[in-house]
């Protein structure tokens, strides 16, 4: 249903309609969890991944995280986010 929601997401714009092919459709009900799910998946793994090289500095550095749709709370992360920040999500 996901895939189906993604790919039959349409938009008007004065007397045109519009195809939406990049990104989630905002403005539905799943939204904010497909929003949380998807930056969630590139954390984990990123997370994941530290906790198999046991990089246990890094990952005390994620210890106060919080996450709301696609804003990030952290606190005394020491600016690893923004330093790291495309190691962990995609360019786009």
């Amino acid at each position: 249903m996901i895939e189906w929601l993604i790919d039959n997401t349409y938009v008007i714009v004065g007397n045109q309609v519009l195809r939406q092919t990049i990104g989630i459709p905002m403005g539905t009900d799943c939204a904010p969890f497909l929003a949380n799910l998807f930056l969630f998946s590139y954390e984990f793994r990123c997370l994941n991944n530290l906790l198999k090289q046991r990089n246990f500095t890094v990952l005390n550095k994620f210890r106060r995280c919080a996450r709301y749709i696609d804003d990030v709370l952290l606190i005394n992360n020491d600016n690893f986010l923004k330093s790291h920040k495309h190691d962990i999500y995609p360019k786009n």
